[in-house]
């Protein structure tokens, strides 16, 4: 058994990273859910509630706090996820309607963990929203590529809250 103040070794792709700071996060997640008995459940439709879940997913913390700030009083649930490998974990866990991700983490960026969601969750692919500071040619080339919506930092409140929207309704039409 691994203890909590252990790291996991974890690979997304050709990455590979040593995560020790979320283990003790992701154990408290898992003994509330499973004291909750709401561990993994799958996501309701649109039908039967009204709330949509929605996982930021930037190394900024500044950011993360920002953005669930804004989506909370839009009245969205929002988690928050400090990288991509904590994100991935988080989705097994609990799926989301919506993925806020940035484009440039440390370790594994958003087009990366873009192209891991493809691989391992597909349906959570089609759900991601960038956020990106980077003006960069090869950067936004790589973010135009996967189709998804793209937005520039600063983001601007109610241009993520309408996005998030637009990318949620999608999401609950085709579930």
């Amino acid at each position: 058994m691994v203890g909590l103040g252990s790291g996991v070794s974890l690979r997304m792709g050709r990455y590979r990273m040593v995560v020790k700071f979320t283990m003790r996060r992701l154990a408290r997640r898992l003994r509330r859910a499973y004291l909750s008995g709401e561990a993994t459940p799958p996501l309701p439709s649109s039908k039967e509630t009204p709330v949509t879940d929605v996982l930021i997913v930037d190394d900024d913390r500044v950011a993360c706090e920002t953005f669930a700030s804004v989506l909370r009083g839009a009245g969205y649930e929002a988690t928050v996820a400090e990288n991509a490998m904590e994100a991935v974990l988080e989705l097994h866990l609990r799926p989301a309607h919506v993925i806020v991700c940035d484009v440039r983490m440390p370790y594994v960026g958003g087009t990366d963990f873009y192209a891991q969601l493809l691989a391992e969750l597909p349906a959570m692919a089609e759900r991601v929203v960038f956020v990106t500071g980077a003006t960069d040619r090869e950067t936004m080339a790589r973010v135009e590529d996967t189709g998804r919506p793209c937005l520039a930092k600063p983001v601007d409140g109610a241009e993520l809250v309408r996005t998030v929207g637009t990318v949620a309704h999608r999401t609950r039409e085709s579930s």
